[in-house]
């Protein structure tokens, strides 16, 4: 009898995605930063914190990921990281233009 090795060809597909989705996220927010500036009333010491909050953000999800990936399995925590991605998109295209100040929302986007 041969043993088979397990197949993580789907495993391998949706962390290529991840990478993709996480350069969207990543990319994506500062290019809108003048239509922030410009649309939503943001000043620039604003717009700067939203980066370092978002870079703080990866840095805390980064550090709790390596302590509870091995103990809950690499697929719910694939499927909570694209779950939360869709999440923190959505709000960002829907939450800020519909609340009076729409800097908190954009906070909530980034951490989403």
């Amino acid at each position: 009898m041969t043993a088979t090795a397990p197949n993580y060809d789907r495993t391998v597909v949706a962390c290529f995605n991840g990478y993709v989705t996480q350069a969207i996220i990543n990319n994506f927010m500062p290019l809108l930063f003048v239509t922030f500036s410009a649309t939503l009333g943001i000043d620039m010491a604003r717009l700067s914190m939203l980066i370092s909050v978002n870079f703080v953000t990866q840095l805390v999800v980064d550090v709790l990921a390596g302590k509870y990936v091995d103990r809950i399995g690499y697929r719910p925590c694939i499927i909570a990281a694209h779950v939360a991605a869709a999440a923190g998109l959505l709000t960002l295209g829907l939450l800020p233009t519909r609340v009076a100040d729409p800097y908190p929302a954009l906070l909530a986007a980034i951490v989403l």
